[in-house]
C-alpha cells in the first residue's frame, strides 16, 4: 500500500486541478464532472463550501468534504453534526468503508488511491521531513521568471497586511496616539531582536509626555534613557549621571533590570549602548518625525531624515518602521494607493543582506531590491519554517498540472 498522504495534501490535489487529467467515477461506478471544485474553508465545518459536481446524470451544488480514510467520517461524527449536512461528494485516499449523511443515505465517493503516484506522495513526504532550512533545497528547480514575480507580489502584500494588522493591534494599545507608537517601534526595531524586549521595556517604562519633554535637550533626553536602562552609565556621555540623578529625583523615574540586556552574539556596533544613543539621537534631531515621514514618499528625503552615516541601518529603519507606519496611517486614513505607494519605495532600497536572503541565493534566485528581499524573509518565516510548503509556488513542479483546464473548475 502506498504511503498515507495527510489531508492536506489531499486538500491541495483536489484545488491543484491535477485530477482533471483523469476520467472520475464514484466508487459505485458513476461517472464524476467536476464542474467547480468549490471555496477552500480554512474554519470549521467542510473541507469546500459551494461546489458544483456532476455525478451519473444527476448535477449537484453544495459542500465537499476531504479525508485520508472513508472511515475518518465516521470517527469524526460528522453524520451528527448539523454543518454536514449538504455534502455532495466524499473525496478520500482510501474508501474503507460506506459512511452515511444525518439522513442516513451513504455519500457518494471519489477514491484517490489509484490517482495520485507513489512519487508524489514520496516528494511530498521528503519536504515533510526535510532538515534544510529550506525544505524544498534538495528538491527545488528554478521555476519562470513570471511565477517568481507572481510569488514575491504576493508575499510583499501578505507582509505589509501582516504587519498593518499588528500595527492596529499596538495603535489600540496606545490609544490611537501615532507618535507614541513611531517611538516605540523605533526601539523595538533597534533591539535587533536579541534585545528588542528590553528596548520595548525601556521605552515603555517612560512617559511620553516626557520625551517631549526633553527632546530638544540630547544630554537629559539621553541621560533619562540610559539611567532607567539600568546600563551602566560610563557607557555613556560624560556628565549623563549627575543629570540622571537629578532627573530621577524630578520625575521619580525607575530602572528595568540590567540583566535584561544582551550583549553576547551582538556586535559592537549592535551593544544597546549605542543603539539607545542611536534612538536619542533620532529623536532629538527630528521632534516632528512623524509628520515628516509621513508627508515624503521619496526615498532620499527619508534618508536624510535618519542622522547616520550607515546606509544599512538607515534603510533598516525606512524597511522595518517607517514604511509599515506609512502603510498603517494611509489606510487608517482611508488614503488611496497605499501599497502602489510603499512598494515603489521598497523597490528603490537596496536589497537587505543577512544569512536567510543568501539561503535563496545559493539556490540562483537573483534579489535585487527590499521589496524582493522583504517577500523572501516572510516566505522562510510563516511558509518555510512552517513547513506550509503546499501553498508555496516555488513546489508546484512537484505536481504534474494539466495545460488546458476546465474554466468551469
Amino acid at each position: 500500500m502506498q504511503n498515507l498522504p495527510s489531508e492536506n495534501l489531499l486538500q491541495h490535489i483536489w484545488q491543484s486541478k491535477y485530477l482533471l487529467k483523469y476520467a472520475l467515477e464514484t466508487t459505485d461506478g458513476e461517472a464524476i464532472s467536476v464542474l467547480r471544485a468549490g471555496y477552500l474553508n480554512t474554519g470549521q465545518g467542510p473541507d469546500f463550501f459551494e461546489a458544483r459536481v456532476k455525478i451519473g446524470e444527476t448535477l449537484w451544488a453544495g459542500n465537499l468534504e476531504i479525508h485520508v480514510k472513508s472511515s475518518d467520517w465516521r470517527k469524526h461524527k460528522h453524520s451528527m453534526d448539523a454543518a454536514y449536512q449538504n455534502i455532495i461528494l466524499h473525496v478520500v485516499f482510501l474508501h474503507d468503508e460506506t459512511v452515511y449523511d444525518n439522513a442516513g443515505n451513504a455519500l457518494s465517493t471519489l477514491e484517490l488511491i489509484n490517482l495520485i503516484p507513489e512519487s508524489l506522495l514520496i516528494q511530498y513526504e521528503q519536504l515533510m521531513k526535510s532538515k534544510t532550512s529550506i525544505p524544498c533545497q534538495n528538491q527545488f528547480k528554478m521555476p519562470e521568471k513570471e511565477l517568481v514575480n507572481i510569488l514575491i507580489e504576493r508575499l510583499i502584500i501578505e507582509r505589509l497586511n501582516l504587519k498593518h494588522e499588528l500595527i492596529n493591534v499596538l495603535l489600540q494599545k496606545n490609544n490611537l496616539h501615532w507618535e507614541e507608537l513611531l517611538i516605540q517601534l523605533l526601539f523595538q526595531y533597534a533591539g535587533m531582536g536579541l534585545n528588542a524586549f528590553p528596548m520595548e521595556q525601556l521605552v515603555r517604562s517612560i512617559q511620553f509626555t516626557l520625551i517631549q519633554k526633553y527632546r530638544s535637550d540630547h544630554l537629559s533626553l539621553l541621560a533619562i534613557f540610559a539611567g532607567v536602562s539600568g546600563l551602566d552609565l560610563d557607557k555613556f556621555e560624560p556628565g549623563i549621571t549627575q543629570r540622571f540623578i537629578e532627573l530621577k529625583k524630578l520625575h521619580d523615574l525607575g530602572q528595568i533590570e540590567k540583566s535584561l540586556w544582551k550583549k553576547k552574539g551582538n556586535r559592537p556596533a549592535s551593544f544597546p549602548e549605542r543603539r539607545i544613543i542611536q534612538m536619542v539621537d533620532l529623536l532629538h534631531a527630528q521632534p516632528q518625525f512623524l509628520r515628516q515621514i509621513l508627508k515624503s514618499d521619496d526615498i532620499i528625503t527619508l534618508q536624510n531624515l535618519i542622522p547616520s552615516k550607515s546606509a544599512t541601518y538607515v534603510n533598516g529603519i525606512i524597511i522595518n518602521v517607517i514604511i509599515p507606519i506609512k502603510f498603517a496611517y494611509g489606510r487608517f486614513e482611508g488614503k488611496a494607493g497605499q501599497e502602489e505607494m510603499v512598494i515603489k519605495l521598497l523597490e528603490s532600497i537596496k536589497a537587505e543582506e543577512n544569512s536567510v536572503i543568501y539561503l535563496f541565493i545559493d539556490l540562483g534566485i537573483e534579489i535585487e531590491n527590499a521589496k524582493e528581499s522583504q517577500a523572501f524573509l516572510h516566505l522562510k518565516k510563516y511558509y518555510c519554517n512552517q513547513k506550509k510548503c503546499l501553498s508555496c509556488l516555488f513546489v508546484s513542479h512537484i505536481f504534474s498540472y494539466p495545460k488546458k483546464f476546465n474554466s468551469g473548475y
